[in-house]
């Protein structure tokens, strides 16, 4: 796939008068080796030369990493962070990144992507897709109920997928709990962070049954989301016979204090079995 596939010009200005940046495809092409990237598309010592025209992920700076990468053979870790990345940027890095097969660690966290680009990453997720991702951050993002769903659809297919973090996403009752729900077939998945979704206590019974049977998970972060005592019962319950999991985090959730504590307690004894603290 070359950069002129689309008929994109020469790095300049975008349709919305931004900036173009460094040309990654050019630059990667000189490190063959290249095992981890990460990288932020903004501007540091601007002064008095300040323009809004500098700021912003455009969609060629888009191609040019996208390009890059996909001929980075080695390539393990791709951290785009805190550059402006929107729908339309995860649809083309996505359409380039299934080509990828080596691929493990994609970070996209503190960016823009709403619904349309997760279910354009979700597919990379998909039981006959090339990268064998195993960890998936999406955390502070545009995501909302339809993305929710699309990544809980897919989670629910995925054999290689270890580490799963959407906090700071509004997906709503129905987001968060098709992602829950997705860990009732989902037996690779150990780390899911969901802190700020909008979890709802409709989510109780089914992080009950998860909890329940799921014996691979190990880490889950629900912290501030609005939830009350009877979540805490319901989830209680769900551990007494778990001896896996070893961090729930439930801060700022109104759970209960008692439950809290109870809780809290079988996870401690959960890392005493595991070896992870001295036992008292």
């Amino acid at each position: 796939l070359g950069m002129d596939e689309e008929g994109d010009d020469e790095l300049g200005m975008d349709e919305e008068g931004r900036c173009d940046h460094l040309d990654m495809s050019g630059a990667l092409k000189c490190l063959p080796e290249l095992r981890r990237l990460s990288v932020v598309y903004q501007v540091r010592n601007v002064g008095m030369n300040f323009d809004f025209s500098l700021f912003g992920f455009t969609r060629r700076d888009c191609k040019a990493l996208a390009v890059g990468v996909v001929g980075c053979a080695h390539l393990a870790e791709l951290h785009v962070t805190k550059s402006g990345l929107d729908d339309d940027h995860a649809r083309l890095l996505a359409k380039y990144l299934k080509l990828h097969a080596t691929l493990h660690t994609l970070d996209l966290s503190f960016n823009r992507i709403g619904d349309q680009g997760a279910k354009a990453l979700a597919r990379l997720l998909a039981p006959d897709s090339m990268p064998p991702l195993t960890t998936l951050d999406l955390s502070d993002n545009c995501l909302g109920e339809d993305g929710g769903v699309a990544v809980g659809a897919v989670l629910a297919r995925n054999a290689r997928l270890v580490t799963l973090r959407l906090r700071l996403n509004r997906l709503g009752a129905g987001g968060s709990q098709a992602v829950v729900q997705a860990l009732k077939s989902n037996k690779h998945l150990e780390e899911l962070g969901l802190s700020a979704c909008g979890v709802a206590g409709s989510a109780a019974l089914t992080l009950r049954e998860v909890l329940d049977r799921n014996r691979t998970v190990r880490r889950i972060d629900l912290s501030c989301n609005r939830l009350d005592g009877e979540f805490g019962k319901l989830v209680l319950e769900g551990l007494t016979g778990n001896s896996t999991i070893t961090e729930l985090d439930l801060r700022l959730c109104d759970v209960g204090q008692e439950n809290e504590y109870q809780i809290n307690q079988i996870l401690k004894k959960n890392m005493e079995d595991q070896g992870m603290m001295p036992k008292m």
